[in-house]
């Protein structure tokens, strides 16, 4: 997914063309997080809602909306945390790699020293059988 103008674009040290730096990434990471936290709040506010004494057939729609609401926003919430965590792990696979000054390297574990361009089959399985 590419997103013109996007945060890469506006955080100190990223250069647009390279991609985003392992930094910019974290800090979007840390605002996500943010929002996660937010959810929860929203949610938890939800849930208070449901204590209000009112017996009627709209307070049956009305809990029963609130429920599904309840569930929305918890879903929400847990996609949210997920990113969050895919986030961290790519901003630490981006500063690993320019620690080692290897940003290029793809890491091939299967097949060490074999590329696709060197007939290696991108990690799917051995290029060759073991003899």
């Amino acid at each position: 997914m590419s997103c013109p103008g996007g945060f890469a674009a506006d955080l100190p040290g990223t250069v647009a063309a390279a991609g985003p730096s392992a930094e910019s990434v974290l800090v979007v990471a840390e605002r996500l997080s943010g929002v996660a936290r937010d959810l929860d709040a929203l949610r938890l506010q939800l849930c208070g809602l449901d204590s209000v004494d009112w017996n009627s057939a709209a307070a049956a729609v009305f809990r029963k909306s609130l429920a599904e609401s309840e569930a929305e926003f918890a879903a929400a919430g847990r996609r949210v945390e997920s990113a969050v965590a895919e986030l961290g792990s790519y901003g630490a696979r981006l500063r690993a790699a320019a620690d080692s000054g290897a940003a290029a390297d793809p890491g091939w574990p299967m097949n060490p020293g074999f590329t696709p361009a060197w007939g290696g089959t991108m990690g799917a399985g051995r290029g060759w059988p073991n003899f």
